[in-house]
């Protein structure tokens, strides 16, 4: 019988483990880019972060806003594509305060 301590390591170790797997296939890629950024729900996993960093020496980057609603691809795209940043949207009073 496993305790609830020794079941949240075993699915830790699983969840390193499953992440490595996946950018195992990547590796090539891995090794042409500056750092790794972590988002969505691993975003805040220190082991995670940590077994990415000892793996591929590489930094590993947390945005301010992790979740699982497709922030960092968002933020890839505007990166990778400027020029297809949609307006901003904004119809309120002006931001910057007019001369």
């Amino acid at each position: 019988r496993i305790g609830k301590r020794g079941w949240a390591a075993s699915a830790q170790e699983w969840y390193v483990r499953h992440v490595a797997g996946v950018m195992a296939h990547y590796k090539a890629l891995v090794k042409e880019v500056d750092g790794l950024v972590v988002s969505g729900a691993g975003g805040y996993n220190r082991r995670l972060n940590t077994a990415l960093f000892h793996r591929y020496g590489k930094p590993v980057y947390v945005p301010p806003l992790v979740g699982d609603d497709n922030l960092a691809l968002g933020y890839a795209f505007d990166l990778l594509c400027p020029e297809h940043q949609p307006p901003i949207g904004h119809l309120g009073p002006p931001l910057v305060p007019t001369p």
